[in-house]
């Protein structure tokens, strides 16, 4: 009881500290970030955003250093040809010195302790990613988009395969729904369709007139059964 109360930041645990930068006045959509894994064993963090990208990072306590991000593409649809993307382009990538359209390696100076990236895998396609996967044990990472899936060796840095999970005739060329969601409704409509028939059919209106020849032997097989025995035989055999 009589000992000092210490502040309140070092009662705090764990003591959390920022990392990395946020600008709160940035409107970009792809900057969005949508999936991430962190395995605790090796310090390996993955981080898959909006446009397409994937970034890998490692743990490191050293002090603040230069790092080298090799930077991969990976095409999902590369054999669909007529594939044309009309969606959002991809982000670009700062700190290279080769001018070529696709650089291979971006240079980051003077990087602080903490996670530094250390690889940059861009899917083509540059869709949202909506499933991610991190096997430190394998080596591997493998990030899923609604047009397919690639798997990637997070040891050496290099693309392991693509798969195109989609037909020809449900790829869409901008980032609108698949066609096969609405051919789903339109199964689902049917199939209510179909049942509010079936019960229209076990269940007939009395007061409606038959149509069909079917219809009408129905309704006088009802009504015959319905009927009333007038006669001594009759009672005597229902």
């Amino acid at each position: 009881m009589g000992r000092e109360r210490r502040p309140r930041d070092e009662d705090e645990w764990p003591p959390f500290r920022k990392v990395g930068c946020f600008d709160p006045y940035s409107d970009d959509p792809r900057l969005a970030v949508k999936k991430i894994c962190f395995c605790p064993v090796t310090g390996t963090l993955l981080i898959a955003g909006t446009a397409g990208h994937v970034i890998l990072a490692k743990l490191s306590t050293k002090t603040s250093t230069d790092v080298t991000v090799k930077i991969s593409t990976m095409n999902i649809v590369s054999d669909r040809d007529s594939f044309v993307w009309k969606g959002h382009a991809r982000l670009g990538v700062k700190h290279t010195d080769s001018k070529d359209k696709e650089p291979s390696k971006a240079l980051l100076k003077s990087v602080s302790p903490g996670f530094q990236p250390t690889c940059l895998v861009q899917l083509h396609p540059p869709a949202a990613v909506t499933s991610l996967v991190l096997h430190t044990e394998w080596g591997v990472a493998v990030a899923g988009t609604a047009h397919g899936l690639a798997v990637f060796d997070i040891v050496r840095h290099v693309p392991i395969c693509v798969k195109c999970t989609l037909n020809p005739s449900d790829i869409t060329s901008g980032d609108a729904p698949i066609s096969r969601r609405k051919s789903f409704k339109k199964s689902l409509r049917e199939s209510f369709r179909r049942l509010r028939k079936g019960r229209s059919v076990r269940h007939p209106d009395p007061n409606k007139k038959p149509n069909s020849p079917a219809e009408k032997r129905i309704g006088n097989k009802t009504t015959s059964t319905n009927k009333k025995p007038n006669s001594p035989a009759e009672k005597r055999i229902g």
